[in-house]
This record gives C-alpha cells, sequence and structure tokens, in this order.
C-alpha cells in the first residue's frame, strides 16, 4: 500500500468515483429535478429516482405520461445528466384487468424504449404490480431456505466436537 499513486488529472466537472463527497454532491445536484416536474409526480433517493403518474384509462396514461416527461429531459438535458436506460423500468400497477396490458412489452420514450414489467427491486424490496407483495415474499422464502439449508448441512455431518461461540458487547 502506498506504493502506487495514479496522476493528477482536472475534472471539468464531477467528482472521482468513490469519493466521500460523492454522494452529497450528487443529492445535491439532483435536487431540483423534483420541482421541475409540474404534472407527474417524482420521489428522490440517493440516485434512484421515481416517476409515477396516475389516470383511469392506461392509453391515455401512457400518453399523458410521454409528454409530461418532457420536463424531465429538458433537465437532464441543461445538467448533463444520462439517464441509465438498461436500469430503467415501466411497471403499471393496477387491480383492475386490462387486456392490453399482457401485449404492452415496450413504451417508447423519446429515443429509448423502456421495458414493462411485472415486478422490479426497489431500494431493496420487490414490488410487483398488484402491490400484493407475493414475487417478494416468494424469493425471501427462497433465500432464507438457502441459508437455513446450508446450517442444516454444517451442523448435520458427524463431528466429535461442536463448537459454538457466542460473543456479546
Amino acid at each position: 500500500m502506498g506504493k502506487f499513486v495514479s496522476d493528477f488529472k482536472k475534472l471539468r466537472f464531477g467528482v472521482p468515483q468513490g469519493s466521500v463527497l460523492g454522494p452529497l454532491f450528487f443529492l445535491i445536484f439532483i435536487n431540483d429535478l423534483s420541482f421541475c416536474m409540474e404534472v407527474i409526480k417524482c420521489k428522490l433517493f440517493a440516485d434512484d429516482t421515481t416517476i409515477y403518474h396516475e389516470g383511469d384509462d392506461l392509453d391515455k396514461l401512457l400518453n399523458d405520461f410521454k409528454n409530461l416527461l418532457r420536463p424531465f429531459f429538458d433537465w437532464c438535458l441543461i445538467n448533463r445528466l444520462e439517464v441509465n436506460w438498461s436500469k430503467t423500468y415501466i411497471m403499471v400497477i393496477t387491480n383492475k384487468r386490462v387486456k392490453n396490458l399482457k401485449n404492452l412489452k415496450n413504451v417508447n420514450l423519446g429515443t429509448a424504449e423502456i421495458e414493462v414489467v411485472d415486478n422490479f427491486k426497489l431500494l431493496g424490496v420487490s414490488i410487483d404490480s398488484k402491490l400484493n407483495f407475493e414475487y417478494y415474499v416468494s424469493q425471501l422464502r427462497l433465500q432464507i431456505n438457502r441459508k437455513l439449508y446450508s446450517i442444516k448441512k454444517l451442523f448435520s455431518k458427524r463431528l466429535f466436537y461442536r463448537i459454538l461461540i457466542i460473543v456479546r458487547r
């Protein structure tokens, strides 16, 4: 450690990746995004941005959403922020049975084709389009079963001694 030092570089904009101030600067930088959105709502958490809109008719909702995103695209252009479209999804949340919803695979937003999904992870929680959390619970159950199986395997082997150390501070 200490043998290798990178050369100094002049930054035109941004901060070095992994810096302590990077996340704070990003939050300050992106904080005004929600103010430029007039009708659709925007929730920000670190580098996760959730944009949502609601309506009674799916086709009208999608058309309105596309049109109302113009301020978002303008803000990104002005602030030189590129959206990672490969990590961007659209999910329609409804308790209604909608015929054409199953046929909806992608939505074109400007220059990007966004995948329509039934579930995705938001801040570590899997959310599904019915908000019943069945997918999340099933994934959680799989994780717990794998861990319990590993523990069972560990303690089921024939050993002469088993030592369990519990340290409390």
